[in-house]
């Protein structure tokens, strides 16, 4: 798009104040204005100590931004705080507004400086904000416009525009971040573009529909530091701090393979399951967090009614699960689901005027959205359901005609959000038609790993097949298009071993082990248990609780879960590694019938940071056996037998 610029905003909305982000055992600064008045020039600083930010005032409007690393002293300048494309072309940039309220007035300890600003061509109240994080490794950029009495047609925010060298793009997929030598930067939504040309830098986000009147909407941008070679854990740690639900192992049981696989299943199959698992975790000291009952509760001849197998819906099954200390969820399905079952949905949604898009119900469809949300809604109120699975969300690009949103997926966004404020610390996990944005974990605490619910790929077993396959699409789709997505919020489609389940509905090879070694070494918090209780031995609850244990343990340590190996397409050697200051955790597969030996370089699987311990005594809490000393100051050959896996542990 070419934008011309134009005259700036006039502000006529008031905005309600934002809260102040919590901030612990950090000190931040504020340095006052160097001059005053509205012709003059004045300075202010936001700094966190590790990074800080520098805003220019000139004649009462918004001037560049610096962003600076403390560390390195390398540091970027924002053109403009931020720019608005409008419909016709034109573009209002953040330094022709006036700001009307002295920023010293909005700043607060140091940690918040924000501008009210207007201008004179469209009716409209910007309110920009630089606010420290809620660690000192990184800083955001907020934005809120709200318009009028008019529509505000923008078609483009854009709050990143500065000169960068060294810069590049981490991720092939919309809502990549950017970083450099020392810095990360990223527009804080998964729809978001990012650009690198000739080392320029910009990042913003395309709307599609106009700002309606009376509404408003909020943008956000983020900037932090890294040390040298640590940006993959500096980037993780700044979602941690800003992701709605922390990360914590959330096992639970999944009805699909199991009762229901394309059928429809009753309230006694749920209710069994539930004794089931109580009776067999319940004996090993293992606490189960969640029932999630899969496609097949609902009458597909209704919009997201039960079917006639629950007559009470899941007052019953919440009231059992709620004895051993764990919730129930739900699966439901914005775009209808699948199959027959699709099409019967689709055929109720049309014959009473719900909105449909391509054979599929459209969530930003005015009618079905409301639909939609009361459904989710109810869910919570009446049986308290503590995790939805989001099966199929819709198009990411397309206006359905008198919507207030931009896309199926902007809905998505706004419906959970709704969701959120409902019940904190619901589980969120979007589990079709998404892409790794890491930006996606500021909505949704996990989103689908790619490819098909189960498949088979390479050699050995059945289950050897499934485990390489699974792995397989984890690193086609994620660690190649998305290196700073994160693997702990990953849906993996879960350790399978049911009755529905063609090929995995039994374990000959006694295999079973090494599926839950290496699903839980993966460090997802998704614990998703594909399983029917009756087909298990003792063995596999034993082991299943063991590994459970051990996960719930070690969060701590697994939350920095990435990958390290080759490429299980290729049958090399794979697996994660996750460092923390409690301790550090490697898993390694071979996925071939050869034996293979694989190179651990510690410092560098770890991505040790400065100053931690480079010698270590560690073992394998899977295995029976002495500690072995390890060194990251040497190379350490492990030998792997086929289809072998080992998980070496020290904690301290």
């Amino acid at each position: 798009m070419s934008l011309t610029i134009a005259g700036g905003i006039a502000r006529t909305a008031q905005f309600k104040t934002v809260a102040l982000l919590g901030v612990c055992c950090l000190t931040y600064g504020a340095l006052a204005p160097s001059a005053a008045g509205t012709t003059g020039r004045s300075e202010y600083e936001v700094t966190t100590g590790r990074i800080s930010a520098h805003v220019a005032v000139i004649a009462g409007r918004l001037g560049p931004v610096q962003l600076r690393d403390e560390a390195s002293g390398h540091a970027v300048t924002l053109r403009q705080p931020f720019l608005l494309g409008m419909r016709d072309g034109t573009a209002i940039p953040a330094s022709t507004l006036r700001i009307t309220k002295p920023l010293s007035d909005a700043n607060v300890a140091g940690t918040r400086l924000c501008a009210d600003l207007s201008g004179d061509t469209t009716g409209a109240g910007l309110r920009w904000c630089l606010i420290a994080g809620r660690h000192a490794g990184y800083l955001r950029m907020q934005l809120t416009v709200a318009a009028a009495t008019t529509d505000l047609p923008i078609t483009e925010v854009r709050m990143l525009d500065f000169s960068d060298p060294g810069a590049r793009l981490a991720g092939t997929v919309k809502g990549s971040p950017v970083v450099d030598r020392s810095m990360y930067f990223g527009f804080e939504h998964p729809l978001s573009w990012a650009k690198v040309d000739a080392g320029r830098v910009t990042a913003g986000i395309t709307r599609q529909l106009p700002l309606r009147a009376g509404q408003s909407a909020t943008y956000s941008s983020v900037a932090g530091v890294a040390a040298p070679g640590q940006l993959r854990r500096e980037f993780l740690a700044y979602l941690q701090a800003e992701r709605p639900r922390r990360y914590e192992p959330f096992l639970h049981y999944n009805s699909w393979f199991d009762l229901g696989f394309g059928n429809r299943y009753d309230e006694a199959g749920a209710r069994d399951r539930i004794d089931a698992f109580a009776k067999e975790l319940g004996k090993r000291n293992v606490q189960i967090d969640s029932f999630l009952f899969d496609d097949g509760w609902d009458n597909p001849n209704s919009l997201w009614r039960f079917d006639s197998g629950f007559p009470h819906g899941f007052s019953a099954i919440a009231d059992a699960a709620r004895r051993i200390r764990a919730g129930i969820g739900v699966w439901m399905s914005p775009w209808g689901g699948y199959g027959e079952q699709k099409k019967e949905r689709i055929a109720y949604g049309r014959a009473h005027g719900y909105e449909i898009v391509r054979d599929g119900y459209a969530l930003s469809g005015p009618r079905y959205y409301e639909a939609f949300e009361r459904a989710c809604a109810e869910m919570i109120d009446l049986f308290g359901v503590n995790q939805f699975k989001f099966d199929g969300t819709g198009n990411a690009d397309r206006v359905f005609p008198g919507s207030t949103f931009d896309s199926d997926f902007d809905a998505a966004i706004h419906l959970i959000e709704r969701l959120r404020d409902e019940k904190r610390g619901i589980f969120i996990n979007l589990t079709a038609g998404t892409h790794p944005s890491p930006f996606w974990v500021l909505y949704a605490d996990s989103i689908w790993r790619g490819g098909e619910d189960s498949g088979f790929a390479g050699e050995g077993t059945w289950r050897q097949r499934w485990i390489t396959y699974r792995d397989q699409q984890v690193y086609l789709h994620i660690v190649q298009h998305a290196p700073l997505y994160p693997l702990n919020s990953l849906m993996l489609h879960g350790i399978i071993y049911a009755q529905q389940a063609k090929h995995l509905d039994d374990d000959p090879g006694n295999d079973f082990a090494e599926e839950l070694q290496t699903y839980f070494g993966s460090g997802t918090q998704l614990q998703e248990l594909y399983v029917t209780p009756s087909l298990l031995q003792p063995k596999d609850w034993d082991i299943l609780a063991k590994a459970a244990k051990w996960s719930r343990q070690r969060a701590a340590i697994l939350q920095d879960t990435h990958w390290i190996g080759g490429d299980p397409s290729k049958l090399e050697v794979y697996g994660w590694a996750a460092w923390s200051p409690e301790g550090w955790v490697i898993t390694v597969r071979n996925p071939s019938t050869r034996p293979q030996a694989f190179p651990l370089e510690l410092g560098t699987a770890l991505e040790l940071p400065p100053g931690a311990p480079r010698d270590y005594s560690t073992r394998d809490p899977f295995a029976i056996g002495p500690s072995q000393p390890i060194s990251a100051n040497t190379m350490t050959q492990i030998a792997l037998q086929p289809f072998e896996v080992r998980t070496l542990e020290w904690t301290g």
